[in-house]
């Protein structure tokens, strides 16, 4: 008798089990979205590929130049509605300066083995926007993919590399550069497989290439900040936690740097001066630790977003806040993260959608992999 009951009681753990894993399975599975979502997606993305191009002028000043009005009341009003948007200087349609290194004297990534200076030469920037433009509409549209993606995903490793080959290295457009990758790489398997299938490709749960392009670009941004969580572990040998409160000597270091950069004493009262946050980080440094380590566990739990859209949601709301901190207590700013954090994670479209459907019609589950499902009109 006790072995029968023992004998039950295991089979009942491994079917608890398994139900449990075919429900994480199922949570993790590819969403369905609509076609007007995808839209509204590409639109939004396009438009801030379009600011992190280095075309340089007359672009890289263009609300300065032609929409001056604006330009100055964004200038003037810039933190209004910071948190939770990004300034509003960031949402004018302005791209990023020319390039102007002509060597790569610490060669980083593929700089190793490609020259990228010709990204700084006057011939070639004149040019680019011919090529840029071009495809950030097509991009948009959603014609071409797999001629254009290509494109600007070259464009956008090749130009950052090239500027992060300089001695120091700046992560601020890596997320945009690694999202266009994952989008090039599922837009290629879909030409592949219909080359090769002869039908568009299609999973088991009906899942199509416009579903993954979107769900690749999440799985991205997900990626992109758990790996950061976990490359803190593996370089501070897992005591990242225990040496948190010694950012507060690297606040100090960003006082000392703004105050050389601007020699603004209205900002820093120069040399010798306080920085009463690191004072406070460094004195007590338990309770730092505590406020630290928040940030760091948002990183490695990351991949919580992918078990729905409302999970997507949270987590990008606590990615802004995140940032936020960063920029209030580091002055480190990663605007192009939020960005795409709001574009492909909060997705507002799909809320705004989803509410007011509601109102008219009976709920549905949210977080689901079929809670995308197209407007009736559509």
């Amino acid at each position: 008798m006790d072995s029968n009951a023992t004998t039950s009681s295991s089979s009942g753990l491994v079917t608890k089990l398994c139900a449990a894993l075919k429900w994480l399975s199922e949570r993790f599975d590819v969403w369905k979205f609509g076609r007007w979502e995808v839209l509204i997606m590409r639109i939004l993305f396009a438009c801030l590929l379009y600011q992190t191009m280095p075309l340089g002028n007359p672009f890289s000043n263009f609300s300065l130049e032609h929409l001056r009005g604006l330009h100055d009341f964004a200038v003037e009003h810039d933190g209004a509605l910071r948190p939770p948007l990004v300034p509003l200087t960031e949402f004018l349609p302005n791209s990023e300066v020319q390039l102007t290194f002509d060597t790569q004297p610490v060669p980083n990534g593929l700089a190793r083995f490609f020259d990228f200076t010709f990204f700084a030469s006057d011939g070639f920037v004149k040019v680019l926007p011919w090529i840029v433009i071009p495809c950030l509409l097509l991009y948009a549209s959603g014609w071409g993919l797999p001629v254009v993606l290509p494109i600007l995903t070259f464009i956008s490793i090749g130009s950052r590399t090239l500027a992060n080959s300089q001695g120091a290295i700046h992560h601020g457009f890596q997320i945009v550069s690694v999202v266009l990758l994952a989008q090039t790489v599922v837009v290629l398997f879909g030409v592949g497989y219909r080359l090769f299938k002869k039908r568009a490709f299609v999973d088991a749960r009906g899942r199509t290439v416009r579903d993954y392009f979107i769900y690749y670009a999440q799985l991205a941004v997900v990626a992109f900040y758990l790996i950061a969580g976990v490359i803190k572990l593996i370089n501070s040998d897992g005591a990242w936690i225990a040496n948190s409160h010694l950012i507060g000597v690297q606040l100090v270091k960003t006082e000392r740097q703004g105050f050389y950069n601007d020699l603004d004493t209205t900002q820093f009262e120069g040399v010798g001066g306080e920085v009463p946050l690191a004072d406070t980080m460094l004195n007590h440094p338990n309770l730092t630790r505590a406020f630290m380590s928040m940030g760091l566990m948002l990183e490695l739990f990351a991949f919580l977003a992918l078990l729905g859209r409302g999970w997507a949601s949270i987590f990008g709301l606590l990615v802004v806040c995140f940032h936020w901190f960063n920029d209030v207590i580091m002055k480190l700013y990663f605007y192009n993260n939020e960005k795409v954090v709001w574009i492909f994670l909060i997705n507002v479209p799909f809320w705004i959608y989803f509410f007011t459907r509601n109102m008219r019609k009976q709920p549905q589950e949210v977080g689901t992999a079929e809670s995308a499902t197209e407007p009736a009109s559509a």
